[in-house]
């Protein structure tokens, strides 16, 4: 009897280590405690697989792709023509008869307007296979998307998402912003590998040149506490501060700390107009000698309305070069004439572990969703915090052609955020290329985008550095 009895608590012990682990190994939900049901992207029915992977302890990668497996019945593409009169149905309808294609017509009534001829013609099954084949024809016709007669209603995708979340309590860590110190850009990877980093992802908004400095953020640039690019007229921003007890927080905030002054002389301060940029009319701007040295008005290029001078800025001992144009050349004459010192610090006051990057487009602020408007469906990067103050970085990537991934568009954006309970949520620079996460030393984006784009150059990045390795 207590052999059959061990056998029996053998065999449940057995049963019950099977459950836990096959639930361990489900790839749909797991260790990050996501949602069980899909995210909200496309149609509800779509198939859905999740990867998660534990990086550190307090640090989990989910991957996920909507919609690329199993049988899901791809969109066909057509040409689509809208005319106003008769005149114009005929002659759009001649122009696509001699180029060999069929035409579907419908007539519709439009209040106040009349009626309107929509013509449909060809059937392709991908947009390239469509705008190669519109070179063909001598009339301009748009692209549209043609109704499958059993394909459900709403969007087939596919989408793939790559999300890190980092949980501040576990997690031995750092999150921080940072930039190449150059005039010319640097990729997330770059970056990564220079700082050792777990997870990269690209920053902010930013400007191809400006006065011939590339790369310029913007908007708000704070970097561990140093200034690095002055805010734009709408100053949101992401708020990521390291703290003093080894805690991370995140918000979106519309409070910009002190704009740093150069000061002289006694009691003598002005506030600068811009950090790490060319003046334009009537600025005064502090450069870093780095940037300075590699930028296309150096070598003796330098415009005679610009006024000069090196100086050391205070808190880092870096050299900074302050130039002046219009009315704000009398600043440096003045300081010049005084004998007095220059002195810079471009520090914020006692909040060495703030890093700011600029928001051009928040989704949800304090728990609150913010009204989106119509936006493309691109590749997507964004940034948020949920109440319980872990922290999201997400990719949405974009490889259309291929099928691997359609992006998103904000409002699909915000309806994520809310998915995952993000209480604070807000995007960062989009479009294929600036899109970018890396993990581990390699970039991560569509399964069967080969190559991948390794040398996205962005103005600055958000990395997650582990303890010991950061400096």
């Amino acid at each position: 009897m207590p052999i059959k009895n061990s056998r029996f608590i053998n065999s449940l012990v057995s049963i019950a280590l099977l459950l836990f682990f096959s639930l361990l190994g489900t790839p749909h939900w797991g260790q990050a405690d996501l949602p069980r049901e899909g995210f909200p992207l496309g149609r509800p029915d779509l198939p859905e697989v999740r990867t998660v992977k534990e990086l550190r302890p307090g640090l989990t990668h989910v991957h996920v792709e909507r919609g690329m497996q199993g049988r899901v019945e791809r969109p066909k593409f057509t040409f689509l023509s809208v005319q106003r009169d008769q005149a114009g149905r005929d002659q759009m309808r001649a122009c696509l008869e001699r180029a060999g294609y069929t035409v579907r017509e419908k007539v519709e009534t439009v209040p106040d307007s009349g009626l309107r001829y929509v013509l449909t013609a060809g059937e392709f099954d991908s947009i390239e296979e469509l705008k190669l084949a519109a070179r063909e024809i001598p009339c301009s016709v748009q692209i549209a998307e043609l109704p499958g007669d059993n394909r459900p209603e709403g969007p087939v995708g596919p989408y793939v998402l790559d999300i890190v979340i980092l949980d501040p309590k576990v997690y031995k860590g750092k999150v921080i912003s940072s930039w190449s110190e150059t005039v010319w850009r640097a990729s997330p990877l770059e970056l990564a590998l220079k700082h050792n980093a777990v997870v990269a992802i690209n920053g902010s908004w930013f400007e191809y040149s400006i006065d011939e400095i590339a790369g310029v953020p913007s908007g708000v640039s704070i970097v561990q506490g140093l200034w690095h690019h002055e805010p734009n007229t709408r100053a949101r921003s992401i708020h990521i501060e390291n703290h003093e007890d080894g805690g991370i927080s995140l918000k979106i905030s519309d409070q910009v700390p002190p704009i740093p002054e150069l000061k002289w002389g006694e009691g003598k301060s002005t506030k600068l107009d811009g950090i790490d940029r060319m003046p334009k009319d009537n600025e005064l701007v502090a450069m870093r000698e780095s940037v300075f040295m590699e930028s296309a008005y150096t070598h003796g290029k330098l415009p005679g309305h610009i006024a000069l001078t090196l100086i050391s800025e205070a808190s880092t001992g870096v050299g900074y070069f302050i130039m002046a144009t219009g009315d704000k050349r009398a600043i440096l004459d003045n300081y010049k004439a005084s004998g007095n010192p220059l002195k810079l610090d471009l520090s914020v006051p006692g909040r060495t572990g703030l890093n700011a990057l600029y928001t051009a487009q928040p989704f949800i602020v304090d728990g609150h969703p913010v009204p989106q408007g119509h936006h493309d469906v691109t590749a997507r990067t964004a940034m948020g915090a949920d109440a319980d103050g872990k922290i999201y970085l997400l990719v949405v990537h974009v490889d259309t052609p291929l099928w691997d991934s359609v992006g998103a568009g904000f409002s699909e954006l915000t309806d994520v955020g809310l998915f995952l309970g993000l209480i604070n949520f807000a995007n960062l620079d989009g479009g294929p290329r600036s899109t970018s996460m890396v993990i581990e030393g390699k970039v991560v984006g569509a399964p069967n985008l080969k190559p991948y784009d390794e040398t996205r150059r962005v103005a600055d990045v958000v990395l997650v550095i582990d303890e010991e390795n950061y400096r």
